[in-house]
């Protein structure tokens, strides 16, 4: 009995004395492709606090070198700026919390010379809570936004976030819509370059489940909008997801991805925002070929939320055709446990209308990272889609997918591309698709070492300049303003601009090395 002892004892000082693992961020995230590269992507969200990891990911799709140009915009209403390359038919990613010091959250804006595609990465630990989520970023700022997911239930902390990238004060109305129809409203300024946070929670108060409507009060007031939310789900698996906005209203709504399985739990969310009742019907595909059919009557001004499992039935994959006699927004929420290793949640907008092309910034073969596309086909026809991957360091891989008419495929993306990559895709087909991007990852929790801020000087900047003139700024100058963001060139001191040919400007009288 006496060695037994000895030896527990032993076994415990052993275990107590070990090193602790590092802890990681698992979870999974998803997001509905675009249709077509852009010279200009703005985001409102990102963090760089401490828990919070942030990368933005730029594809070019194209046979020529690019130099994008990042602005970030910090609480305080200044902005940095920063240049980057990418490859042709190739990605690039840059660590948001490496290009500049300290803590912040901070919207950005990428432009780019030929179109790109730009997505961000956020993976966190929220207060115990832990994941990531993703976003595809969006053209230009918009006068008014829908968001159909929304939620303030025991477990549930949901944000909205609005950046104001232009240099002028904006006036926005957010308008909370209920189940039951009820509208609460509130009336926000943004100063320039900033970006507003509002926790929901503290307006609507406890146990709502509600869509928001964003709207400027003049045709001039303009945002970018996210909504984060993070979450305990049940009880049982935690996380966070993101959704950007819509600016759009449409009688119809598709979704490539949704899952019934096992450790898989799939809404639906709909936003009526109008004045008038809508009749909204649901079409569930399904993997065998099965069409599922129901119909939602919902008030004027309300929110319906709808269980896909209580639908269409478990141990079912399935994507989704939402149409309405009025417009409305539609958006798809999956929580899940994922191979029974991984917990956490998703959430995006459908597409309005299936396209031919359909392009992703973001892609990970690498350890702990699996990498998916959820290809819904709508039509009568068969299709091919013929799937290209792209490299990050150089490279493509081709694949030819047959989808049958009216039914949904599933790729596997690492198994396609090969282990440890990161990649960007797109897909073309003869006849409109609906592809979405699925990925499950265990991530380790720590970004790259940061080496130690350096210690400031006079003349550094970031400074900023036009490419059509030879004049270099601070990013606060009046006629630093006026560039267009095309035309935007960042400097890191007086001396890169000098060596750029540029000197300095005689309003805001930057320094010379």
């Amino acid at each position: 009995m006496k060695k037994t002892l000895t030896l527990v004892i032993v076994i415990l000082l052993l275990l107590l004395s070990a090193p602790l693992a590092e802890a990681s961020w698992d979870g999974g995230h998803v997001v509905m492709g675009t249709s077509q590269g852009k010279t200009s992507w703005y985001f409102a969200e990102g963090c760089t606090r401490a828990g919070y990891n942030t990368y933005l990911c730029i594809y070019n799709p194209g046979a020529s070198t690019l130099s994008p140009s990042i602005s970030y915009f910090f609480e305080d209403g200044t902005v940095q700026g920063r240049n980057t390359t990418v490859d042709p038919y190739s990605r690039t990613t840059v660590y948001v919390n490496e290009a500049f010091y300290g803590e912040h959250d901070v919207g950005c804006r990428v432009t780019c010379s030929s179109p790109v595609v730009v997505e961000r990465s956020v993976y966190f630990d929220s207060n115990g809570r832990t994941g990531g989520h993703v976003a595809m970023g969006v053209g230009q700022t918009q006068q008014t936004w829908y968001f159909a997911e929304g939620c303030t239930q025991p477990g549930f902390d949901e944000w909205v976030c609005l950046l104001n990238p232009s240099d002028t004060t904006v006036t926005e109305d957010i308008q909370y819509m209920s189940e039951t129809g009820e509208v609460a409203s509130e009336r926000i300024s943004i100063a320039s370059n900033k970006r507003f946070t509002r926790n929901v929670r503290s307006f609507i108060g406890d146990n709502k489940n509600i869509s928001v409507k964003i709207v400027g009060v003049t045709t001039n007031d303009k945002v970018v909008a996210e909504r984060p939310m993070y979450f305990n789900y049940q009880g049982k698996w935690d996380g966070g997801h993101n959704a950007v906005g819509t600016n759009t209203l449409s009688l119809d709504w598709y979704f490539g991805e949704g899952c019934t399985r096992s450790g898989f739990d799939t809404w639906l969310t709909i936003q009526n925002p109008n004045s008038e009742p809508a009749a909204v019907e649901v079409t569930y595909r399904l993997a065998s070929g099965q069409n599922v059919e129901k119909k939602y009557p919902m008030l004027a001004t309300s929110r319906k939320t709808v269980s896909v499992a209580s639908d269409v039935g478990s141990g079912q994959d399935v994507s989704i055709w939402v149409r309405s006699n009025v417009a409305v927004a539609a958006e798809r929420s999956v929580y899940f446990f994922y191979r029974d290793k991984w917990d956490g949640g998703s959430d995006s907008f459908g597409a309005t209308t299936p396209q031919t092309t359909w392009l992703f910034a973001e892609g990970c073969s690498r350890g702990g990272f699996e990498t998916w596309l959820t290809i819904q086909n709508p039509n009568n026809l068969a299709v091919d889609a013929t799937v290209v991957f792209s490299k990050q360091g150089g490279g493509q891989v081709q694949k030819i997918v047959p989808v049958a008419a009216n039914s949904r495929v599933t790729i596997d993306s690492n198994l396609a591309v090969g282990p440890d990559c990161d990649f960007s895709t797109i897909i073309t087909s003869a006849l409109g698709l609906v592809v979405e991007r699925p990925m499950y990852f265990d991530y380790a929790g720590k970004g790259p070492n940061l080496p130690p801020p350096p210690t400031p000087t006079p003349t550094q900047g970031p400074f900023v300049g036009s490419k059509n003139s030879n004049v270099y700024h601070w990013p606060s100058c009046s006629a630093a303003q006026n560039i267009l963001p095309q035309n935007l060139r960042y400097f890191a001191n007086a001396q890169e601009a000098v060596n750029a040919g540029y000197h300095p400007c005689a309003i805001c009288n930057p320094p010379l090395p």
